[in-house]
């Protein structure tokens, strides 16, 4: 039986081993600005935000004309 000879990415994904700092290091098109998709997922949140606060909203005013 042949030994096991680990791949290139199995070497570096090892603690310590040559590669795994410039794993850890940001990519070059990093510059701490905000996203794309991170601008989309606050707008998502917000949309969603607002559509349970109408709906609360909506039920106190029905609440409000039974009563």
């Amino acid at each position: 039986m042949a030994p096991a000879v680990p791949s290139p990415s199995a070497v570096n994904a090892q603690p310590g081993a040559e590669g795994s700092q410039a794993a850890t290091r940001p990519a070059a098109n990093e510059d701490g600005g905000i996203s794309t998709l991170r601008a989309a997922e606050i707008v998502l949140a917000g949309m969603l935000v607002a559509i349970v606060a109408a709906i609360v909203l909506e039920a106190a005013v029905r609440r409000r004309r039974t009563a």
